[in-house]
């Protein structure tokens, strides 16, 4: 059973969210941080035990997507240049998945 309102609205399966725009990044470990929250505090959620016998997603159906796509925005020259560092230290590249599944872009305004 499935509550979602898009897979509502739509008639069909349909996935409301798969990217999040981070605005005013400032260090590459927020991004760490928010895509594990989303998969601990969001997708982790549909998990729980309500009563012994339901979990939030037998109630309300499973969370999806299971993970997100991030998208950081960069808005002053001191934080691009230290996540252009920290993308060195951590060996991501922009437009490739990380180890952990998280997707970066990295887009300058």
């Amino acid at each position: 059973m499935g509550c979602d309102v898009a897979t509502a609205f739509y008639g069909k399966e349909v996935i409301p969210i798969f990217e999040v725009i981070l605005p005013f990044t400032t260090d590459s470990k927020e991004l760490v941080w928010l895509f594990n929250y989303y998969k601990k505090a969001v997708v982790g959620a549909q998990d729980i035990d309500l009563d012994g016998s339901v979990k939030v997603k037998d109630w309300i159906g499973s969370f999806k997507p299971n993970n997100i796509e991030l998208i950081p925005l960069i808005e002053d020259m001191e934080s691009l240049l230290k996540m252009e560092v920290d993308r060195a230290v951590f060996g991501h590249v922009m437009g490739a998945t990380t180890d952990w599944g998280l997707r970066l872009q990295v887009r300058l305004l």
